[in-house]
This record gives structure tokens, C-alpha cells and sequence, in this order.
């Protein structure tokens, strides 16, 4: 599954980034649904917000920033991500996993969007 990341990306488009994530993730899910297929969604460690707890657990409660600051629009959109996931989980019985990934990187990556490996890389 794609998903909108990057900060720059998150704080300049923040409409693409609720759109693509959200609305991405319905509808792989009712595909996965209607063909009975197990899923996996790929979430993302920002989920945690400004959780100070360590290690992280899935059980944690969160704390976003204020919705005013379109930085939390990806945490807040992939939390949405998984609520959908996990209700189609319970409602619909569609098996599915979640991940939540920390820092990813891959061949074709650049600091274009704000992503911190590649940055560092070129630093």
C-alpha cells in the first residue's frame, strides 16, 4: 500500500496526504473484502504522537497536536487507517495485520520530502 509521507509533503498538501491515506486504505480494504483476502496495512510509528512512555505498546493512549497544525493530519489519518482496518476486522471478519513502521528508506528515496535517512545519507 502507498501512503502520503514526508513532513514537507505532510505541512504543504495536507489535503492529499488525509485524502491518499484514508480514502487509499478504504478502498484496499472492501477489494481485500469482497475477494477474501488477509490484509496487512502498514501504519506508521507517528501514531504515537507525543507519547514519553518507552518502549511504545499498541496499548498506549495517544496525543496528537492541535488540528490546527497540519503536521498531526498523517498521525490522525493513519490512526483513522487502523480503526477502519480493525473494524472491518470485527464487523466483516476480514483478517488483517497492522505494523507500525519507524524510519523507512528504499533505493529511489531522496530528502525531497523531508525524509530523514536519505537527508543524513547526504549530508
Amino acid at each position: 500500500m502507498a501512503a502520503a509521507v514526508g513532513v514537507n509533503l505532510i505541512v504543504d498538501d495536507p489535503v492529499k496526504v488525509i485524502e491518499t491515506n484514508i480514502l487509499g486504505t478504504h478502498s484496499i480494504l472492501k477489494a481485500a473484502h469482497s475477494h477474501h483476502k488477509k490484509i496487512l496495512i502498514a501504519s506508521t510509528s507517528e501514531i504515537y504522537g507525543k507519547g514519553v512512555k518507552s518502549p511504545f505498546s499498541e496499548y498506549d493512549d495517544r496525543l496528537l497536536g492541535p488540528t490546527t497544525t497540519s503536521r498531526w493530519s498523517y498521525a490522525a489519518s493513519k490512526a483513522v487507517d487502523e480503526f477502519l482496518a480493525f473494524a472491518y476486522n470485527r464487523q466483516l471478519d476480514l483478517p488483517v495485520v497492522i505494523f507500525r513502521l519507524f524510519n523507512t528508506v528504499g533505493p529511489r528515496q531522496t530528502g525531497k520530502y523531508g525524509m530523514v535517512l536519505p537527508r543524513f545519507v547526504g549530508a
